[in-house]
């Protein structure tokens, strides 16, 4: 995949077993790049929370042009102690 070198880091989600792994082989293109600059925590936290709102907008109701979406909170479960 373009963009993607060896030793670069990136984020996935995944159901699959052996996200805790120290390597792992999954495919690039269920990938993202960590830009530099961000933290690991901070990867990690907006990756949960990007994914969460795509599958809300995409495979729980699938938001089409003239829809209405009301955002209700801007907090969520990531980092609350």
């Amino acid at each position: 995949m373009r963009g993607l070198a060896v030793g670069d880091r990136v984020a996935y989600a995944s159901s699959q077993s052996g996200a805790y792994a120290q390597e792992r082989v999954i495919s690039a293109g269920r990938v993202v790049k960590i830009p530099d600059g961000v933290s690991d925590r901070l990867a990690a936290a907006a990756t949960l929370k990007g994914l969460t709102a795509w599958f809300l907008l995409r495979r729980t109701h699938r938001v089409a042009r003239g829809d209405a979406v009301v955002v209700h909170a801007a907090a969520g479960g990531v980092g609350s102690s």
